[in-house]
């Protein structure tokens, strides 16, 4: 099964007007979802993965919008390289942290999890070391 996500930076006003069960929402699906394949067309080992594919899921704004209740189909922050960064875990108010996919890049529970890690590595600095070391010794098993 694949599952993929149009872009988090995908402009709202490309969808907001499409119904979901049209044959132009599949095409425009469709569509955004071309530079994906053609990605996977250069890193997999075999010629043959679309073939493979039994399930695609192709996510969308509106998917989005509908079953995770984000705004205009957003996840995560829309950050550009080079001039911005993730925001993490901090907020102006001291001792605030936050978590979630809009602290770190990402949807779902990889991107929660990754934002509750850097959470608690940001309350203490101290802790940073011991798991990293942590984390080498269990590479070496």
């Amino acid at each position: 099964m694949l599952s993929s996500y149009t872009p988090a930076t995908e402009e709202f006003s490309r969808w907001e007007t499409v119904d979901r069960n049209s044959s132009e929402y599949g095409r425009l699906k469709e569509d955004r979802s071309k530079f994906l394949w053609k990605v996977l067309d250069k890193v997999l080992p075999f010629d043959d993965f679309r073939q493979r594919v039994q399930i695609a899921k192709i996510g969308t704004p509106l998917t989005h919008k509908k079953f995770l209740r984000r705004y205009k189909g957003s996840y995560g922050p829309a950050n550009r390289a080079p001039n911005e960064s993730f925001p993490f875990p901090m907020t102006p108010l001291k001792g605030l942290l936050m978590c979630g996919d809009s602290c770190f890049p990402g949807i779902g529970v990889p991107a929660v999890a990754g934002s509750g890690i850097l959470a608690a590595n940001s309350v203490s600095l101290k802790s940073l070391k011991p798991q990293l070391e942590l984390l080498d010794g269990l590479k070496k098993r």
